[in-house]
Parts: C-alpha cells; structure tokens; sequence
C-alpha cells in the first residue's frame, strides 16, 4: 500500500479520480482513506493517514523462490515467475495456489506495472487519467 501524510481538499478531488480509475480497474476490493486532519484530533489521539492499499490478486506479475533464488530487483523481471498478460485464467489459477502455500520460509516478489502509463516517477505527477491533465503528487 501507500501510506501519505494527510492532503488536503484541492488534491482529494485529483485522487477521487484516481480511486474510481482503480475501482473500474479491480473493484470494491481495496482500502482507500483520505486520513484523518491531525488539526482536528483531541491531544494525543492517533491520526489515520492518507492510505491506499490493493490486494495481491490485483498484482501484475509475482515469483516465488527459496532464500538465495531471488530475482535481482535491479535488473528485468521480463521472464521471472507469472504474469498477469500471459493469461488471466492461468494467472489467477497460480496465483490462488501460491495463496494456499504462502510460507515464511520462501522469498516472495510482486509487480505492479499495470498503472505505469499513467505514473511519471521521475516528475512525481499522474498523466493521462483525463486526457490533457497532468496532477503533480509530491
């Protein structure tokens, strides 16, 4: 998930757009909150932050491997574990599996690439939601 310091309402609107984006894309089966103003808490109480969190099965891509097989993470993942586009029904028949035998004994590794049209990390903004529009979210 995604954790952000609370935001105020300017940049909630950009996100309302984002959260309907996602729920066309994979449903009601995520958590979404916009947090708590920590301006109005009483002393001491914990403010929920801004959060987004997307359940496994909405991952593009996922390996399994023992400790010590792992994937490099700086290098292409291309052809490591299974991946979403190479079949739906394959892929979620695998990853249902990979759901019944999770084990601390393994190393596991997911990607999520699906959105990357739309996330310029290198300007920190959201591009192509509303054709035209780009959202700075630093």
């Amino acid at each position: 998930g995604i954790e952000c310091p609370w935001v105020d309402t300017p940049s909630s609107h950009i996100g309302a757009v984002v959260k309907r984006a996602v729920s066309r894309a994979v449903g009601d089966d995520f958590y979404s909150s916009w947090g708590d103003n920590p301006e109005g808490l009483a002393p001491g109480q914990e403010a929920e932050p801004t959060t987004f969190a997307m359940p496994l099965w909405a991952m593009d891509q996922f390996h399994v491997a023992d400790p010590g097989q792992e994937p490099s993470l700086t290098g292409s993942l291309d052809d490591i574990g299974v991946r979403r586009t190479d079949g739906v029904a394959a892929y979620t028949r695998a990853m249902s599996a990979m759901l019944r035998e999770v084990s601390v004994d393994k190393i596991y590794t997911f990607a999520f690439w699906g959105p990357s049209r739309f996330v310029d990390v290198i300007n920190w903004q959201f591009r192509g939601l509303i054709p035209g529009l780009q959202c700075d979210f630093s």
